[in-house]
């Protein structure tokens, strides 16, 4: 398939042939039976698109299959080496009714709760199983900028004897780029941080956050560039209208905080001052500038849309 104003990725996420590195099954082998299942991933961003420098971002694809009663009985990976190839892979399914599962981009930044052997040992259901983002042992702030994570699920795929069968898997991101940039202070040679700070990390395989987990931070720090403004960017996970992540910016050099803010709040009072609407499920990039005065009060902007000035920390 061809991508004009969105990507489509065409994956039938794969089966019995080939090789033993793509395809695991609870009996660890693939029998040469005839594929009878095309499976077909979707990614549909028209929205995303006109917002992301680089909206598809995938590497890897990986397939978990469940049986009607949601125990995983197979997965399935795929390498993906650019965004505009089509890919295709076989499944061969028993006559029965199954759940699909996609995850992309899984390896050092995410990681699965259970392999397939475990999750067949411990009698794991569907819901039970998570992904969750790596932060290494000591769980630590995310300084660098981490993977696209998309997910999709279909549930309720009917398989029938002596029929192919397709389906089509919709997935979605969980990932947001957020711009920073000052204009108004004052230049010196300090460094500077932008801070996220969230609980945002662990995703179970319905892709429903979850909660209770431990807080901590996206970090970016700037110095001023030759426009004589502060400017960085990071990804970020899910940001919804229900949740309370923060936003800091501070001159790290001397320890001092020089706004605050909640960030889905500022956020949504941008576009609801203006009257526009918004929708984290279709805008996954936001740019938001911070406009100082002399007395360090700030206009902030979301993707050019204006809230009134506000006091600074230091105000």
């Amino acid at each position: 398939m061809k991508k004009v104003k969105q990507l489509t990725i065409m994956s039938i996420l794969c089966g019995v042939f080939l090789t033993l590195n793509s395809c695991i099954r609870d009996d660890s082998s693939c029998s040469a039976l005839d594929d009878n299942v095309r499976l077909l991933v979707k990614l549909d961003i028209d929205v995303a698109i006109t917002r992301f420098t680089n909206p598809y971002g995938i590497d890897n694809v990986h397939l978990y299959i469940f049986d009607e009663e949601d125990n995983m009985i197979q997965t399935h990976s795929e390498e993906i080496h650019t965004d505009d190839a089509s890919y295709e892979f076989s499944l061969n399914l028993s006559p029965g009714e199954y759940q699909f599962v996609i995850w992309t981009n899984l390896g050092d930044s995410y990681q699965v709760s259970h392999t397939l052997p475990e999750a067949q040992q411990e009698n794991l259901k569907l819901a039970d199983l998570y992904v969750y983002l790596n932060r290494g042992d000591e769980g630590g702030d995310v300084t660098t900028d981490i993977p696209n994570l998309y997910h999709g699920l279909l549930r309720g795929a009917k398989i029938e004897a002596n029929k192919n069968h397709e389906f089509v898997i919709p997935i979605t991101p969980n990932t947001y780029r957020l711009n920073f940039v000052t204009e108004g202070l004052p230049v010196t040679t300090d460094n500077y941080t932008f801070t996220v700070g969230d609980n945002n990390s662990h995703y179970n395989f319905e892709n429903t956050l979850l909660a209770n987990t431990d807080p901590f931070n996206y970090i970016r720090t700037a110095q001023f560039n030759a426009n004589n403004e502060l400017a960085t960017s990071m990804k970020v996970l899910r940001l919804a209208a229900n949740r309370t992540p923060s936003f800091t910016f501070g001159n790290q050099t001397t320890g001092t905080t020089i706004y605050a803010n909640n960030l889905i709040e500022m956020i949504v009072k941008a576009y609801q001052t203006n009257e526009q609407i918004l929708d984290f499920e279709e805008t996954f990039e936001f740019t938001i500038k911070l406009s100082f005065d002399v007395n360090l009060n700030a206009t902030v902007w979301v993707n050019d849309w204006m809230i009134i000035s506000q006091p600074s920390e230091l105000g």
